[in-house]
């Protein structure tokens, strides 16, 4: 028991604490009781949960610095495809496989900005081009008007009908 006491104490010295709960329990079976042994066994595990949950800790830093590698990789792939024609379903496609990581990464949220300034750029240009298809279209709607009443052979109406086009400022 002195020998398994002697064991226990420097495994425990030694960090060896796994070991050093064998020991204890070896002892406690023969002496339930022996000189300060509960206390070296309430140490023991003490220092196996702290243990514990320094791996825990480092698992868990681990898993961060791995999961930030993934999603500048990824972001940076992504970036790459952005050009004007971008749709934002497709940079949520590219983002995909890192967005389960942390969907409000400062990268992430900065790639679905540009993506979105570019559609509304992309909008903004196919309403501008709308509204100056419309008028040219009243324009020349206006002109086909005038041709019409030239052809009719009036020319004060066809001179007329000319003035407005050129009033219209279309």
């Amino acid at each position: 028991v002195r020998q398994r006491y002697k064991d226990a104490k420097n495994l425990y010295m030694q960090g060896k604490y796994q070991l050093a709960q064998g020991e204890i329990i070896k002892i406690q079976e023969l002496v339930p009781d022996y000189e300060d042994i509960r206390e070296i066994e309430r140490l023991s595990k003490e220092a196996i949960f702290i243990q514990e949950q320094q791996r825990r800790q480092a698992e868990i830093e681990k898993s961060k610095i791995e999961a930030e590698e993934k999603i500048q990789k990824q972001v940076a792939e992504c970036q790459k495809k952005i050009n004007p024609m971008i749709t934002a379903q497709e940079i949520e496609d590219c983002l995909s496989p890192v967005l389960q990581f942390n969907p409000e990464h400062p990268r992430i949220m900065d790639l679905k900005a540009q993506v979105e300034m570019l559609n509304m750029q992309r909008e903004a240009k196919a309403a501008e081009k709308a509204a100056y298809q419309s008028l040219v279209s009243r324009m020349k709607g206006l002109y086909d008007r005038a041709q019409a009443v030239h052809k009719k052979g009036k020319p004060l109406d066809a001179i007329a009908a000319y003035e407005k086009v050129i009033e219209a400022q279309l």
